[in-house]
């Protein structure tokens, strides 16, 4: 597939989750009952609403989501659905779609960027049309990217979403974040996550990649179904993007899976940060790709010897997260 793909063609039902993972408390019984044998790792399943169902309940709502998990691309897909006739969104308002790091560096308040947007679209006396339109309560305001803003920054923009948000009330407010860098409380927000993809969505969205090559896009699924480290990767929109493109253009994925995940590793620590122009945290600035993931395997190195000094898991839990933590991926043994 050569030709661009418009998002409505690609979209896959996003599903949400209404209670934040990494807040969820369980018991000794319980943390053992969710240990997946098969993928060694924690499965626990929640349930989950649809994308659309979340925008209908909410009035003002943060999405969390981990990198890549397609949080831009939901609100986006808010935006194009409220434009439409025959749109699933119950009251359908005027997307405005900001960009959180584009307004914190250009500077100035929430409405004189907004105003600035029609502005340079050419709207006869914008700045009259943006304050009507915001009283009346008829805008959808997607704020994109809470992390992506410095860190300078970020108090001054959270205090002017919050009073932006409190003055014209009437209006549907989304912000997008990655879970990792939120610790922040907005009054009257809810907060939301994104699930990660299950093997419909995969299997969905790997059809609309090679709509117009159904056998292609069959035989991708089949290779990403019958491996446990491609599944695992698939299960995020982004790196899933990533396989369709690796096998758009060789037909197959690498005999070298080491590869293939050196390429995963790399998408999510650094091009997709570059490709945004984002910088992180100082404390960041100078880390390598290698440093970075040495620091990832001694976070998890750590957890698992805290596990492994609680009473709460028993041996043979623990014993199999230790065994994990040593193990390679299947797709890499015996290369």
């Amino acid at each position: 597939m050569t030709d661009e793909v418009p998002l409505e063609s690609l979209f896959v039902r996003v599903n949400i989750l209404e209670k934040i993972t990494d807040r969820i408390r369980v018991d000794q019984k319980s943390l053992e009952e969710l240990y997946d044998r098969d993928k060694k790792s924690f499965g626990k399943k929640q349930e989950t609403v649809t994308g659309i169902e979340t925008i209908n309940k909410h009035d003002k709502f943060i999405v969390l989501g981990k990198p890549g998990a397609g949080k831009t691309t939901y609100l986006k897909f808010l935006a194009l659905n409220s434009i439409k006739d025959n749109s699933e969104i119950k009251q359908r308002k005027l997307p405005i779609f900001i960009t959180l790091k584009e307004w914190a560096d250009k500077g100035g308040s929430l409405l004189k960027f907004i105003t600035y947007q029609f502005d340079i679209c050419d709207l006869p006396d914008a700045e009259a049309f943006t304050t009507q339109v915001l009283k009346s309560g008829k805008c959808l305001i997607l704020l994109d990217g809470l992390d992506e803003v410095q860190e300078e920054r970020k108090n001054d923009i959270i205090q002017s979403i919050i009073d932006f948000s409190k003055k014209y009330d009437d209006n549907q407010y989304v912000i997008s974040c990655r879970i990792a860098a939120y610790n922040h409380s907005f009054d009257r927000f809810t907060d939301v996550e994104m699930a990660d993809f299950n093997d419909e969505q995969i299997e969905k969205f790997i059809e609309n990649w090679f709509r117009h090559e159904d056998k292609i896009g069959q035989e991708c699924w089949e290779e990403v179904k019958q491996s446990s480290g491609l599944k695992e990767l698939a299960t995020s929109p982004l790196l899933l993007t990533l396989l369709c493109i690796n096998y758009d253009e060789n037909y197959e994925f690498p005999s070298n899976r080491a590869e293939l995940y050196e390429s995963a590793i790399d998408t999510l620590l650094k091009k997709w940060d570059s490709t945004r122009r984002i910088k992180r945290h100082e404390a960041y600035k100078n880390l390598s790709q290698s440093r970075k993931i040495q620091n990832y395997l001694f976070i998890k190195t750590r957890m698992l010897q805290c596990l492994n000094t609680e009473s709460y898991v028993s041996n043979e839990v623990r014993q199999q997260l230790l065994d994990n933590l040593l193990e390679l991926p299947e797709d890499l043994k015996g290369e």
